[in-house]
Protein backbone atom coordinates (compact mmCIF):
# COMPACT_ATOMS: atom_id res chain seq x y z
CA UNK A 1 0.00 0.00 0.00
CA UNK A 2 0.82 3.72 -0.55
CA UNK A 3 1.98 5.68 2.53
CA UNK A 4 1.41 9.33 2.49
CA UNK A 5 3.86 11.18 4.64
CA UNK A 6 2.86 10.80 8.58
CA UNK A 7 0.44 7.77 7.52
CA UNK A 8 0.79 4.19 7.01
CA UNK A 9 -1.12 1.54 5.90
CA UNK A 10 0.04 -1.81 6.21
CA UNK A 11 -1.98 -5.30 4.75
CA UNK A 12 -1.33 -8.20 7.31
CA UNK A 13 -2.06 -11.71 6.36
CA UNK A 14 -3.77 -14.17 8.69
CA UNK A 15 -0.35 -15.57 9.43
CA UNK A 16 1.39 -11.83 10.08
CA UNK A 17 -1.58 -9.96 11.80
CA UNK A 18 -0.45 -11.22 15.67
CA UNK A 19 3.47 -10.17 14.86
CA UNK A 20 2.22 -7.76 12.62
CA UNK A 21 0.05 -5.66 15.41
CA UNK A 22 2.03 -6.43 18.43
CA UNK A 23 5.51 -5.01 17.11
CA UNK A 24 3.19 -1.94 15.95
CA UNK A 25 1.01 -0.97 18.16
CA UNK A 26 3.00 1.32 20.88
CA UNK A 27 0.62 3.49 22.19
CA UNK A 28 0.97 5.01 25.64
CA UNK A 29 -2.99 4.48 26.05
CA UNK A 30 -3.44 1.67 28.45
CA UNK A 31 -6.34 -1.20 28.71
CA UNK A 32 -6.60 0.47 32.44
CA UNK A 33 -7.53 3.58 30.73
CA UNK A 34 -9.86 2.60 28.22
CA UNK A 35 -10.33 -1.41 27.33
CA UNK A 36 -12.56 -0.98 24.71
CA UNK A 37 -9.78 1.14 22.49
CA UNK A 38 -7.19 -1.94 24.07
CA UNK A 39 -5.17 -4.28 21.89
CA UNK A 40 -6.73 -6.63 23.93
CA UNK A 41 -10.10 -6.37 22.46
CA UNK A 42 -9.17 -6.26 19.11
CA UNK A 43 -6.68 -9.10 19.41
CA UNK A 44 -9.19 -11.06 21.31
CA UNK A 45 -11.75 -10.25 18.33
CA UNK A 46 -9.60 -11.16 15.66
CA UNK A 47 -8.87 -14.92 17.63
CA UNK A 48 -12.79 -16.08 18.01
CA UNK A 49 -14.62 -13.99 15.94
CA UNK A 50 -12.02 -13.53 12.44
CA UNK A 51 -9.49 -16.38 12.16
CA UNK A 52 -8.37 -16.66 9.14
CA UNK A 53 -8.87 -12.97 7.84
CA UNK A 54 -6.72 -10.50 6.80
CA UNK A 55 -5.94 -7.12 8.59
CA UNK A 56 -5.22 -3.66 7.12
CA UNK A 57 -3.85 -1.48 9.95
CA UNK A 58 -3.68 2.56 9.09
CA UNK A 59 -1.26 4.20 11.72
CA UNK A 60 -0.77 7.68 11.58
CA UNK A 61 2.36 10.00 13.49
CA UNK A 62 2.14 13.57 14.75
CA UNK A 63 5.29 15.60 13.03
CA UNK A 64 7.30 14.42 15.28
CA UNK A 65 6.82 10.82 14.15
CA UNK A 66 5.23 9.85 17.66
CA UNK A 67 2.34 7.27 16.64
CA UNK A 68 -0.62 9.29 17.21
CA UNK A 69 -3.28 6.32 16.42
CA UNK A 70 -4.03 3.06 15.06
CA UNK A 71 -7.20 2.02 12.56
CA UNK A 72 -7.26 -1.74 12.59
CA UNK A 73 -10.03 -2.75 9.92
CA UNK A 74 -10.49 -6.40 9.43
CA UNK A 75 -11.48 -8.15 5.93
CA UNK A 76 -15.23 -9.63 6.38
CA UNK A 77 -17.40 -10.93 3.60
CA UNK A 78 -20.76 -9.16 3.61
CA UNK A 79 -23.37 -9.68 1.48
CA UNK A 80 -21.18 -11.40 -1.31
CA UNK A 81 -18.54 -8.80 -0.83
CA UNK A 82 -15.17 -8.65 0.88
CA UNK A 83 -15.28 -5.08 3.72
CA UNK A 84 -12.83 -4.01 5.42
CA UNK A 85 -14.40 -3.00 9.48
CA UNK A 86 -13.17 -2.79 13.15
CA UNK A 87 -12.47 -6.48 14.68
CA UNK A 88 -15.60 -7.75 15.99
CA UNK A 89 -17.66 -4.42 15.76
CA UNK A 90 -20.42 -6.52 13.58
CA UNK A 91 -20.69 -9.04 16.56
CA UNK A 92 -20.57 -7.42 19.37
CA UNK A 93 -22.49 -4.28 18.71
CA UNK A 94 -20.31 -1.97 20.91
CA UNK A 95 -19.48 0.83 20.34
CA UNK A 96 -16.34 1.55 18.48
CA UNK A 97 -13.52 3.61 20.29
CA UNK A 98 -10.51 3.93 18.39
CA UNK A 99 -6.49 3.14 19.83
CA UNK A 100 -5.75 6.67 19.92
CA UNK A 101 -3.30 8.84 22.00
CA UNK A 102 -4.23 12.44 20.26
CA UNK A 103 -7.80 12.72 19.61
CA UNK A 104 -7.26 14.95 16.57
CA UNK A 105 -5.78 11.45 15.03
CA UNK A 106 -9.42 9.42 15.34
CA UNK A 107 -10.55 12.32 11.79
CA UNK A 108 -7.19 11.51 9.87
CA UNK A 109 -7.25 7.76 10.59
CA UNK A 110 -10.88 7.45 8.99
CA UNK A 111 -9.54 9.74 5.97
CA UNK A 112 -7.07 7.06 5.42
CA UNK A 113 -9.41 4.22 5.37
CA UNK A 114 -11.18 5.94 2.10
CA UNK A 115 -7.38 4.61 0.19
CA UNK A 116 -8.39 0.99 1.01
CA UNK A 117 -9.47 -1.28 -2.08
CA UNK A 118 -12.25 -2.12 -0.51
CA UNK A 119 -15.74 -0.67 1.29
CA UNK A 120 -15.45 -0.10 4.90
CA UNK A 121 -17.39 -0.18 7.57
CA UNK A 122 -17.08 2.28 10.54
CA UNK A 123 -20.05 1.68 12.34
CA UNK A 124 -20.80 3.79 15.86
CA UNK A 125 -17.74 5.81 15.99
CA UNK A 126 -17.65 7.32 19.72
CA UNK A 127 -15.72 10.78 18.86
CA UNK A 128 -15.35 13.51 20.57
CA UNK A 129 -15.55 15.36 17.66
CA UNK A 130 -17.66 13.84 14.99
CA UNK A 131 -18.01 17.06 12.72
CA UNK A 132 -14.10 16.89 11.89
CA UNK A 133 -14.56 13.78 9.90
CA UNK A 134 -11.84 14.46 7.05
CA UNK A 135 -12.98 16.26 3.49
CA UNK A 136 -9.94 16.53 1.20
CA UNK A 137 -9.30 17.92 -1.80
CA UNK A 138 -9.07 14.32 -3.94
CA UNK A 139 -12.00 12.35 -4.85
CA UNK A 140 -11.35 8.36 -3.96
CA UNK A 141 -15.28 7.00 -3.81
CA UNK A 142 -18.46 7.86 -1.60
CA UNK A 143 -19.12 7.81 1.59
CA UNK A 144 -22.59 7.38 3.18
CA UNK A 145 -23.21 8.66 6.79
CA UNK A 146 -25.82 6.16 8.34
CA UNK A 147 -28.26 7.38 11.24
CA UNK A 148 -26.81 4.99 13.98
CA UNK A 149 -27.86 3.72 17.67
CA UNK A 150 -27.34 5.81 20.74
CA UNK A 151 -26.08 4.17 24.40
CA UNK A 152 -27.08 5.22 27.98
CA UNK A 153 -24.39 6.20 30.51
CA UNK A 154 -25.36 7.21 33.81
CA UNK A 155 -23.37 9.49 35.92
CA UNK A 156 -22.61 8.57 39.69
CA UNK A 157 -22.71 11.32 42.61
CA UNK A 158 -23.51 11.31 46.25
CA UNK A 159 -24.63 8.21 48.34
CA UNK A 160 -26.84 5.48 47.62
CA UNK A 161 -29.38 7.12 50.00
CA UNK A 162 -29.18 10.37 48.06
CA UNK A 163 -30.10 8.01 44.83
CA UNK A 164 -33.02 6.28 46.59
CA UNK A 165 -34.30 9.84 48.06
CA UNK A 166 -34.20 11.14 44.28
CA UNK A 167 -36.47 8.55 43.04
CA UNK A 168 -40.24 8.89 42.33
CA UNK A 169 -42.40 7.52 45.15
CA UNK A 170 -43.49 5.41 42.49
CA UNK A 171 -39.90 3.78 41.87
CA UNK A 172 -39.17 3.33 45.56
CA UNK A 173 -42.31 1.50 46.17
CA UNK A 174 -41.47 -0.66 42.88
CA UNK A 175 -38.31 -1.49 44.28
CA UNK A 176 -39.46 -2.57 47.59
CA UNK A 177 -42.34 -4.12 46.68
CA UNK A 178 -39.69 -6.40 44.09
CA UNK A 179 -37.86 -7.12 47.78
CA UNK A 180 -40.20 -7.93 49.48
CA UNK A 181 -41.63 -10.44 47.27
CA UNK A 182 -37.95 -11.98 46.37
CA UNK A 183 -37.31 -12.23 50.72
CA UNK A 184 -40.72 -14.28 51.14
CA UNK A 185 -38.80 -16.72 48.74
CA UNK A 186 -35.67 -16.82 50.79
CA UNK A 187 -32.83 -14.32 51.68
CA UNK A 188 -31.79 -11.61 49.25
CA UNK A 189 -28.05 -11.72 49.03
CA UNK A 190 -25.09 -10.11 46.54
CA UNK A 191 -22.11 -10.55 46.13
CA UNK A 192 -19.17 -9.09 43.61
CA UNK A 193 -16.15 -11.22 42.40
CA UNK A 194 -12.79 -9.48 41.67
CA UNK A 195 -11.46 -12.92 39.66
CA UNK A 196 -7.90 -13.37 40.69
CA UNK A 197 -6.95 -15.79 38.23
CA UNK A 198 -8.00 -17.46 35.02
CA UNK A 199 -9.45 -20.27 36.84
CA UNK A 200 -11.44 -18.20 39.18
CA UNK A 201 -12.76 -16.31 35.85
CA UNK A 202 -13.82 -19.13 34.28
CA UNK A 203 -15.70 -20.42 37.07
CA UNK A 204 -17.60 -16.92 37.62
CA UNK A 205 -18.31 -16.69 33.75
CA UNK A 206 -19.54 -20.15 33.90
CA UNK A 207 -21.75 -19.26 36.27
CA UNK A 208 -22.53 -15.76 34.76
CA UNK A 209 -23.73 -17.55 31.21
CA UNK A 210 -25.99 -20.06 32.96
CA UNK A 211 -27.78 -17.24 34.53
CA UNK A 212 -28.42 -15.35 31.18
CA UNK A 213 -28.86 -18.39 29.52
CA UNK A 214 -31.91 -18.46 31.96
CA UNK A 215 -33.46 -15.71 30.81
CA UNK A 216 -35.09 -14.51 27.44
CA UNK A 217 -31.63 -14.48 25.37
CA UNK A 218 -31.68 -18.10 25.86
CA UNK A 219 -35.17 -18.37 24.64
CA UNK A 220 -34.15 -16.70 21.59
CA UNK A 221 -30.81 -18.48 21.13
CA UNK A 222 -28.79 -14.95 21.50
CA UNK A 223 -27.11 -16.23 25.09
CA UNK A 224 -23.99 -16.57 25.34
CA UNK A 225 -24.29 -19.91 25.76
CA UNK A 226 -26.20 -20.49 22.57
CA UNK A 227 -23.49 -18.76 20.77
CA UNK A 228 -19.74 -20.08 20.87
CA UNK A 229 -17.83 -17.60 19.00
CA UNK A 230 -18.70 -14.95 21.33
CA UNK A 231 -18.67 -16.83 24.62
CA UNK A 232 -15.06 -17.69 23.04
CA UNK A 233 -14.36 -14.14 23.02
CA UNK A 234 -15.63 -13.21 26.41
CA UNK A 235 -13.29 -16.08 27.88
CA UNK A 236 -10.15 -14.53 26.28
CA UNK A 237 -10.55 -11.24 26.15
CA UNK A 238 -11.49 -11.33 30.10
CA UNK A 239 -8.71 -13.28 30.88
CA UNK A 240 -6.16 -11.19 29.31
CA UNK A 241 -3.75 -10.36 32.10
CA UNK A 242 -4.28 -6.48 31.46
CA UNK A 243 -7.78 -6.64 31.48
CA UNK A 244 -8.50 -9.44 34.42
CA UNK A 245 -7.72 -6.90 37.44
CA UNK A 246 -10.41 -4.72 36.23
CA UNK A 247 -13.27 -7.70 35.86
CA UNK A 248 -16.07 -7.36 38.02
CA UNK A 249 -18.72 -9.93 38.19
CA UNK A 250 -21.73 -9.39 40.09
CA UNK A 251 -24.11 -11.96 41.42
CA UNK A 252 -27.65 -11.57 43.30
CA UNK A 253 -29.52 -14.73 45.00
CA UNK A 254 -32.73 -15.20 45.83
CA UNK A 255 -32.95 -18.12 48.85
CA UNK A 256 -30.26 -20.98 46.99
CA UNK A 257 -30.89 -19.64 43.95
CA UNK A 258 -28.90 -17.34 41.29
CA UNK A 259 -31.39 -14.86 39.95
CA UNK A 260 -29.39 -12.06 38.02
CA UNK A 261 -25.71 -11.44 37.71
CA UNK A 262 -23.59 -8.37 35.83
CA UNK A 263 -20.42 -8.58 34.05
CA UNK A 264 -18.55 -5.22 34.22
CA UNK A 265 -15.01 -3.96 33.74
CA UNK A 266 -13.86 -1.42 36.51
CA UNK A 267 -11.45 1.56 35.27
CA UNK A 268 -10.30 4.20 37.18
CA UNK A 269 -13.87 6.06 38.13
CA UNK A 270 -15.63 4.58 36.09
CA UNK A 271 -17.45 1.31 35.06
CA UNK A 272 -18.43 -0.49 31.69
CA UNK A 273 -21.61 -2.71 31.60
CA UNK A 274 -20.27 -5.71 29.12
CA UNK A 275 -23.79 -8.10 30.24
CA UNK A 276 -26.31 -8.37 32.07
CA UNK A 277 -29.11 -11.31 32.52
CA UNK A 278 -31.86 -12.28 35.26
CA UNK A 279 -33.76 -15.94 35.66
CA UNK A 280 -36.78 -15.43 33.47
CA UNK A 281 -38.72 -17.87 36.52
CA UNK A 282 -37.75 -15.11 38.84
CA UNK A 283 -38.92 -12.71 36.71
CA UNK A 284 -42.38 -11.44 38.73
CA UNK A 285 -40.01 -10.54 41.50
CA UNK A 286 -37.68 -8.17 39.43
CA UNK A 287 -34.60 -9.28 39.98
CA UNK A 288 -32.95 -7.13 37.39
CA UNK A 289 -33.74 -4.35 39.17
CA UNK A 290 -32.98 -5.19 42.58
CA UNK A 291 -29.14 -6.46 40.72
CA UNK A 292 -28.52 -3.17 39.57
CA UNK A 293 -29.57 -1.50 42.96
CA UNK A 294 -27.40 -3.50 44.37
CA UNK A 295 -24.82 -2.43 41.82
CA UNK A 296 -25.45 0.90 42.17
CA UNK A 297 -24.76 0.56 45.32
CA UNK A 298 -21.80 -0.95 45.30
CA UNK A 299 -20.07 1.62 42.87
CA UNK A 300 -21.75 4.57 45.05
CA UNK A 301 -20.14 3.77 47.40
CA UNK A 302 -16.63 2.63 45.60
CA UNK A 303 -16.59 6.17 44.07
CA UNK A 304 -17.55 5.33 40.75
CA UNK A 305 -18.51 7.98 39.13
CA UNK A 306 -20.38 6.55 35.90
CA UNK A 307 -21.52 3.82 34.48
CA UNK A 308 -21.18 3.17 30.99
CA UNK A 309 -24.23 1.13 29.56
CA UNK A 310 -22.98 0.25 26.13
CA UNK A 311 -24.79 -1.87 23.68
CA UNK A 312 -28.01 0.24 22.39
CA UNK A 313 -30.38 2.85 24.13
CA UNK A 314 -33.49 0.84 25.56
CA UNK A 315 -36.54 1.54 26.93
CA UNK A 316 -35.91 -0.53 30.31
CA UNK A 317 -33.08 1.49 30.98
CA UNK A 318 -34.47 5.01 31.40
CA UNK A 319 -35.64 3.18 34.49
CA UNK A 320 -32.21 3.96 35.61
CA UNK A 321 -31.05 7.17 33.17
CA UNK A 322 -31.58 9.01 30.19
CA UNK A 323 -28.15 10.42 29.50
CA UNK A 324 -27.41 9.09 26.02
CA UNK A 325 -24.05 9.19 23.74
CA UNK A 326 -24.43 9.64 20.35
CA UNK A 327 -22.34 8.30 18.07
CA UNK A 328 -21.09 8.64 14.01
CA UNK A 329 -21.21 6.23 11.48
CA UNK A 330 -19.14 5.86 7.91
CA UNK A 331 -19.52 3.65 5.06
CA UNK A 332 -16.76 4.10 2.26
CA UNK A 333 -17.27 2.91 -1.19
CA UNK A 334 -14.15 2.98 -3.38
CA UNK A 335 -14.61 3.72 -7.11
CA UNK A 336 -14.10 0.27 -8.30
CA UNK A 337 -16.70 -2.48 -9.18
CA UNK A 338 -16.36 -4.17 -5.42
CA UNK A 339 -17.63 -0.42 -4.09
CA UNK A 340 -20.67 0.02 -6.61
CA UNK A 341 -21.93 -3.38 -5.70
CA UNK A 342 -21.97 -3.17 -1.84
CA UNK A 343 -23.29 0.70 -2.48
CA UNK A 344 -25.78 -1.11 -4.51
CA UNK A 345 -26.61 -3.62 -1.82
CA UNK A 346 -26.19 -0.98 1.07
CA UNK A 347 -29.01 1.33 -0.33
CA UNK A 348 -31.19 -1.82 -1.14
CA UNK A 349 -31.06 -2.06 2.31
CA UNK A 350 -31.57 1.20 4.19
CA UNK A 351 -34.83 2.35 0.99
CA UNK A 352 -36.70 -0.34 0.29
CA UNK A 353 -40.75 0.14 0.88
CA UNK A 354 -41.36 -1.37 3.98
CA UNK A 355 -38.38 -1.12 5.62
CA UNK A 356 -37.38 1.28 8.40
CA UNK A 357 -35.18 3.99 6.57
CA UNK A 358 -31.91 5.26 8.43
CA UNK A 359 -31.37 9.16 7.33
CA UNK A 360 -28.30 8.98 4.82
CA UNK A 361 -26.59 12.49 4.65
CA UNK A 362 -24.52 11.12 1.43
CA UNK A 363 -21.28 13.27 0.45
CA UNK A 364 -18.37 12.69 -1.79
CA UNK A 365 -15.14 12.25 0.22
CA UNK A 366 -12.12 13.98 -0.48
CA UNK A 367 -9.35 12.04 0.96
CA UNK A 368 -5.82 14.24 1.23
Amino acid sequence: MHALPQTEIVHLSAQERASGLARRWQLRNTASQDPLASREWVEAALETLHPGAALYLIRVFDTKGRLAGILPLVECLRDSTIRAEYPGASTLREPVRLPLDREDAAARLIAASARLPVPVVLDRLWLKSPTSLPRGPHLRGLWLSPACRPSRHMTLKGTFGDFIAGLSSRRRNDYRRALRKAERIGPVSTNTLLPENTRMLKTALTRAIGIEDRSWKGQQGSSLARRPALRAFFFDFLSRPAILPLVRLYFLRIGQQDAAMQIGLHTGDRLWMLKIGYDEQLRRVSPGMLMMMEVLRHNLESGTRGIEFLGSSEDWLSLWTREERTYASRLHYPLSLAGLRALGSDLGKHFLPGKQRARMRVHQDFAP
